[in-house]
């Protein structure tokens, strides 16, 4: 490692140019007054008593001794122990900086942030995929009238994690004719030229619960990116469940038979 690279490691972990110049300076000579110090460290006389007073009282990496009758004397720490301590003060500033972060949002605003996001963008939307799967438990349903793109990486996650997928067939009793009606329908054959694709995570019909629903959206426009809306939100996936369950009941209660024949 050169001096550079050394110097740019010790500003990212707190310390200005100066103070950073310093330090390497004292650790060359082991001790050394001020004077000749700054001219080692190659920083303006008139600020060196500054980076010292800081390197020791704010950074506490640097040791004064104090000589009756003679011009005090510096030390530097060890540098392992400089690192390891500017890390520690680094991450408590880091942690404190996202504190005060986390108390400039509003109460509202927190809570649409935790029930509701959206990713946008294709290397995004992957990665969003990816952690619906994550905290899947037992299964997913995916409705899919769209690209079968992001459909074909969502189930290769649930591969690995073991998830059950779900289609909406097994959500009846009847799943073929059900979908033979499905197929032959003008209504279903306009909603299966949208470009969406739904994935509920956790469904459970008969309690009409769910853990998040998460639509995806594909733009007509090649111009525009894909984008993923996430609801965690209780009210919304009640509203969602109930939705759906309404569906199931009404297609269980079809004579599938002279719907058929007809």
């Amino acid at each position: 490692m050169n001096k550079q690279t050394t110097l740019d490691v010790l500003i990212s972990l707190g310390l200005t140019l100066g103070e950073a110049k310093t330090y390497l300076a004292l650790v060359s000579i082991e001790n050394s007054e001020a004077s000749p110090l700054a001219e080692i460290a190659d920083v303006p006389q008139t600020k060196i008593y500054a980076y010292l007073k800081s390197l020791e009282q704010n950074h506490k990496i640097v040791r004064k001794v104090e000589i009756i009758g003679k011009p005090n004397q510096y030390s530097a720490l060890d540098f392992d122990i400089v690192v390891s301590k500017l890390q520690a003060d680094l991450v408590e500033k880091i942690q404190h900086a996202k504190e005060y972060v986390s108390n400039l949002q509003t109460p509202n605003e927190q809570i649409i942030n935790s029930y509701v996001y959206t990713i946008q963008g294709e290397r995004s939307l992957k990665l969003g995929l990816e952690d619906i799967c994550l905290k899947a438990k037992e299964n997913i349903l995916i409705i899919s009238s769209g690209n079968t793109y992001f459909v074909d990486i969502m189930e290769q996650h649930m591969k690995t994690r073991d998830i059950k997928k779900l289609q909406i067939s097994d959500l009846f009793h009847k799943p073929s004719k059900i979908l033979n009606i499905i197929s032959k329908s003008d209504i279903f054959k306009q909603f299966s030229e949208m470009k969406f694709t739904t994935f509920f995570v956790d469904i459970n019909i008969d309690n009409k619960s769910c853990q998040s629903v998460n639509i995806l959206g594909y733009p007509n426009s090649i111009d525009q990116d894909p984008i993923l809306v996430s609801i965690n939100h209780p009210s919304i996936i009640n509203f969602q469940m109930t939705v759906i369950k309404t569906m199931v009941n009404i297609l269980e209660t079809f004579d599938f038979q002279k719907l058929l024949e007809y």
